[in-house]
């Protein structure tokens, strides 16, 4: 694990038949202790993905079935952020100096991604920030509740359906 102070962005998961991408905004730290996306068993990422899909997610999958997984559904998943400087990596946003973007617009030309969705404040703000620094038009992105254990203000429940219902409208199931 790298527990240096400054960060780089996990690689993206995608491929050419992606459709959707998903944008985070930094990992927590089970994420950097195991390099990989949603790591925590608090965040509810991985349960609302799978029951969209109606299957039940069990915390045994590997990063390597969880990637397959997302890739068969045309999930693709990404920080916006390519590098930060963290003063305090062990919490979630404190403390962090984001340095650069990730080549988001890059990412979506060269794949088939349509949509975007964002699933909290921050990730909503970065990515409007990254729209008028690279005068992009891209207008479909839509905000999502964010996964995280910290967001109380809707149940997991809650969220599977908003989130179901939002794939649904998109074509995505």
């Amino acid at each position: 694990m790298n527990t240096t102070k400054n960060g780089t962005s996990f690689k993206s998961i995608s491929d050419d038949n992606s459709k959707v991408l998903i944008l985070w905004t930094s990992p927590w730290k089970k994420s950097l202790e195991n390099w990989f996306y949603y790591v925590d068993p608090r965040n509810q990422f991985w349960k609302i993905v799978w029951d969209i899909y109606g299957e039940n997610y069990l915390h045994e999958k590997t990063k390597a079935e969880k990637e397959r997984f997302l890739l068969k559904n045309w999930i693709a998943l990404w920080d916006i952020w390519e590098t930060y400087k963290n003063y305090w990596w062990w919490s979630s946003d404190k403390g962090k100096k984001w340095w650069s973007f990730n080549k988001i617009k890059e990412l979506v030309k060269k794949s088939n991604i349509k949509y975007i969705i964002v699933h909290s404040t921050k990730a909503e703000k970065g990515f409007k920030k990254y729209l008028k620094k690279e005068k992009w038009d891209f207008s479909s992105y839509y905000y999502l509740p964010s996964p995280s254990w910290a967001n109380t203000s809707k149940t997991l429940e809650e969220k599977k359906s908003i989130w179901k219902k939002k794939f649904k409208e998109l074509w995505l199931i």
